[in-house]
């Protein structure tokens, strides 16, 4: 079993790899199809309530949106993609909304911060040349308190396996095995609250420290400001 260091070591970014998505846009609803029943079963596990703001990484061709928007009744969806073509055939399906958006987007280039109560990696986290970088990316763009959620409707050997036989530019794509993951998120600062591999799924699910507001006190030595005065810090829940 490849160890942690094995498998970042084996990553690597092929900048040829988005072509590979936009030549099979059209078709790839018909070559990679997805049990309902286990997508909503994922879905169940974002606990969305009346509504959240999502980002769905790699949406592809909106695969998950439709999910989402029916079992919120309110929140929002930002669907990223780094295939332009990907996100034409997404947006063909759902048009953009006051509950929609789309952005044609590498994950590394995000800025995002705080702006997520959910972020979804459905399928696609193989691609990711850097799983570390990619992970502080998503970390970062989450609410404290905010949900991590790393799917598939199928397990890790599956796969892997598919990724071998679909050609060069994404054989490398694998999936770590869940105890590697788990050590992925924790040391992104993320408390992992599921792991799972198994015939049916592979899901890693991870929280963002949810902090509170403090009031602290200090005196300076300065006469002119020796007083105390008020520094709004963070402490964790």
């Amino acid at each position: 079993m490849d160890s942690t260091e094995d498998y970042l070591a084996k990553r690597k970014r092929n900048p040829k790899q988005v072509e590979f998505f936009d030549e099979r846009a059209d078709c790839w609803d018909e070559v990679c199809v997805h049990d309902p029943v286990k997508i909503d079963h994922i879905v169940s596990l974002l606990d969305l309530g009346d509504g959240c703001d999502i980002l769905d990484v790699g949406t592809g061709t909106g695969v998950m949106i439709s999910y989402y928007l029916k079992a919120m009744s309110g929140g929002h969806v930002t669907a990223v993609d780094y295939s332009e073509q990907m996100i034409r055939v997404a947006r063909s399906k759902y048009p953009e909304s006051e509950r929609l958006e789309y952005r044609v987007q590498d994950i590394y280039a995000m800025k995002d911060e705080s702006c997520y109560d959910r972020v979804v990696c459905f399928s696609c986290f193989p691609h990711f040349p850097d799983p570390v970088g990619a992970i502080a990316v998503l970390s970062r763009a989450l609410r404290p308190g905010g949900l991590l959620c790393i799917a598939h409707s199928a397990s890790r050997d599956h796969i892997n396996g598919v990724h071998r036989e679909s050609g060069e530019l994404v054989s490398n794509d694998y999936l770590p095995p869940v105890g590697i993951m788990g050590e992925l998120l924790t040391q992104s600062g993320l408390d992992v609250e599921m792991l799972r591999d198994d015939n049916e799924y592979y899901i890693a699910l991870a929280r963002k420290r949810a902090y509170r507001a403090g009031l602290y006190f200090c005196r300076t030595d300065n006469d002119f400001f020796n007083r105390f005065f008020s520094v709004t810090c963070f402490l964790e829940q």
